[in-house]
């Protein structure tokens, strides 16, 4: 393991190997991890206990069509994970953020019992209400929401995409192509003045930048007959996504891109014979990402790397409830 993760993911304790068999999310109490650790990261490192402050969320379901998604928060105060979604009201929810306080998530679900179109709904963090829909009644699919430094929200509605505030009003409209050109998967770069997001799907996507007030679209990465989708902003100089491996092996790999044009490169701890998605910022120098790798629990489980190393380590290791013979993605991180 490199110094830099093992900074990163050095903790206070390590966690039980223990039998996964029978075991549930308790969403009353929140799950504690063990004492002894006997998970083992890719590559033969032990996986320690995370840093000890900060909060992660994701999602976990069967399948996207199944709409069985729910929502789960890890606190690394006390290694602990809730599932938060439990007693909402709410349907598929998935594709949680933070705010830039770190008080509030958004995300995108389905009110039970409503039509299935999507909304966009916000919650404070611990809070016993439950979250707020910001788009009820809109008709229409609201998707893909993440916060600005501002603490405006960008999102995909319909084709479109458009900034709102957290009362669910609409303060900008930053395309309107409507169906004939599909944009989704927005993210607000760290000066909060334009926006990255995906145009076009499959192997026709490529990436645009695009300032707040829906000026200036210029492609950003555009690499030919390959999918690319996931933008997340990392820093001033980067972002991360997924893209294939090529047009002939189409599993998903996290790749670093670049603002000032140098090409973007895949980074080590990707395995190009099982795709590698979800890439999230966890600190300087570590990521959060979600692969469907040998020696995981099935299907997507959560993982934490270097971006500059080949070593991973799953977050069983962190508590063992956290991965699971579902699909784990999606995860976001606030310290």
């Amino acid at each position: 393991m490199t110094p830099r993760l093992m900074s990163f993911i050095l903790g206070i304790g390590l966690f039980c190997g223990c039998e996964r068999s029978g075991s549930t999310i308790d969403t009353a109490e929140p799950i504690r991890g063990g004492t002894e650790t006997g998970e083992t990261g890719v590559g033969g490192d032990t996986g320690p206990a995370p840093t000890n402050t900060g909060l992660v969320v994701f999602h976990r379901y069967s399948s996207y069509d199944a709409w069985d998604s729910v929502l789960l928060m890890v606190d690394l105060a006390d290694h602990s994970l809730t599932e938060i979604s439990a007693d909402w009201d709410i349907d598929h929810a998935m594709n949680a953020h933070f705010s830039p306080d770190g008080s509030q998530i958004v995300f995108m679900g389905d009110q039970r019992g409503g039509e299935r179109d999507w909304d966009l709904f916000l919650w404070t963090i611990g809070s016993s209400e439950p979250p707020e829909n910001l788009t009820e009644n809109w008709g229409t699919r609201d998707e893909d929401p993440k916060f600005t430094p501002a603490g405006t929200i960008v999102c995909k509605s319909n084709y479109d995409l458009i900034e709102l505030d957290t009362t669910g009003s609409v303060v900008a409209t930053l395309t309107s192509d409507g169906i004939a050109i599909e944009q989704s998967m927005p993210f607000a770069t760290t000066d909060g003045s334009q926006v990255i997001y995906a145009q076009g799907a499959g192997e026709a996507s490529d990436f645009h930048l695009i300032g707040r007030d829906g000026t200036g679209d210029s492609v950003v990465q555009g690499a030919q007959d390959v999918q690319e989708y996931y933008p997340i902003v990392r820093d001033a100089e980067t972002y991360l996504f997924t893209r294939w491996v090529s047009n002939s092996n189409v599993h998903d790999q996290v790749y670093l891109g670049h603002w000032d044009g140098t090409p973007a490169r895949a980074l080590p701890l990707n395995d190009e014979s099982s795709n590698n998605s979800d890439a999230f910022p966890y600190g300087d120098d570590a990521v959060f990402f979600s692969s469907t790798r040998q020696g995981g629990l099935g299907g997507y489980d959560l993982y934490v790397a270097d971006i500059d190393s080949p070593s991973v380590v799953s977050l069983s290791a962190w508590n063992p409830d956290i991965n699971t013979a579902l699909e784990e993605l999606g995860a976001a991180f606030y310290r």
